[in-house]
């Protein structure tokens, strides 16, 4: 399947998969994906045995003030975050 416009690159823009695929724009679900993601990592990173102890607590309470957040505004904090590192 053909990504761009046409076959040549420099005259057309790519299509939106194309975009997703090569530039990291966002993708339907994108957010929901990248939320838990982000949020597994968080948990990790405050679980760590190399983690310093006043780390791991702020760690810990950013994943309950996340939690205790509407998802959907999580979702959409993190659609603005990546839409914005995509250049939208």
């Amino acid at each position: 399947m053909l990504l761009l416009g046409s076959r040549n690159c420099a005259a057309h823009r790519p299509y939106r998969l194309g975009l997703q695929y090569c530039s990291g724009w966002p993708t339907p679900g994108g957010a929901s994906d990248f939320l838990t993601a982000f949020l597994s990592a968080v948990a990790e990173r405050a679980d760590g045995t190399d983690t310093p102890e006043e780390e791991k607590s702020r760690l810990r309470r950013f994943i309950e003030a996340a939690n205790g957040a509407p998802k959907e505004l999580l979702a959409e904090i993190t659609t603005k975050l990546i839409e914005g590192q995509a250049g939208r």
